[in-house]
């Protein structure tokens, strides 16, 4: 009897996790769109043809939002405050700031990933890019209540001092490492 009560209760663990990390699935309604594009046109004037664009293909599922991260040598701070902070520590900073608005809607950070050595043999030697970030979103929906928040606007004012104007595409994952990475988050949470 007991093993079927542990057995009930981590099942209903497991569904509960599911519905955290993969919502419901059902894509953006045109008048959500509208919604996101109006507030971001406030914000920036080609901001809500994007969203635009974005919102209008979404078919609600997951998808992951690659940037390709240069550093200043400083933080570009107007005041030029920064804390006495590096621009990688400030960048964590702005992290610290937006994982727990990420995990609440059930996304989280994929990786955070530094390049080691320019093999393409295009371009300069040097490497384009200090950091390549890529974040996993349940859905675009999610991902737009997390860019049109005053609460990532405020977390936006500690990132842009810090890097360069940056390479920002979403991407999808093939279904191999979804599932993969669906199960290594389970027994994360249950041996934690």
């Amino acid at each position: 009897m007991t093993g079927i009560i542990i057995a009930a209760v981590l099942l209903g663990i497991y569904i509960l996790f599911l519905l955290w990390y993969y919502g419901f699935r059902r894509p953006l309604s045109n008048k959500e769109v509208e919604h996101y594009a109006s507030i971001m046109e406030k914000r920036s004037g080609n901001a809500g043809e994007i969203i635009r664009k974005f919102g209008f293909e979404d078919d609600g599922q997951q998808f992951f939002m690659v940037s390709m991260v240069k550093y200043y040598e400083k933080p570009q701070y107007k005041n030029g405050n920064g804390g006495g902070l590096t621009s990688r520590e400030a960048n964590m900073r702005y992290v610290r700031n937006t994982v727990p608005m990420l995990l609440k809607r059930g996304c989280h950070p994929y990786g955070l990933f530094r390049p080691m050595i320019n093999l393409s043999n295009i371009g300069k030697d040097e490497l384009q890019w200090d950091e390549v970030s890529v974040v996993r979103y349940r859905s675009r929906r999610d991902f737009l209540n997390v860019v049109t928040s005053p609460r990532w606007l405020q977390a936006m004012e500690i990132k842009w001092p810090h890097c360069k104007p940056i390479p920002i595409f979403p991407a999808r994952a093939s279904s191999l490492s979804q599932l993969f990475l669906s199960w290594c988050l389970l027994f994360f949470c249950l041996s934690g």
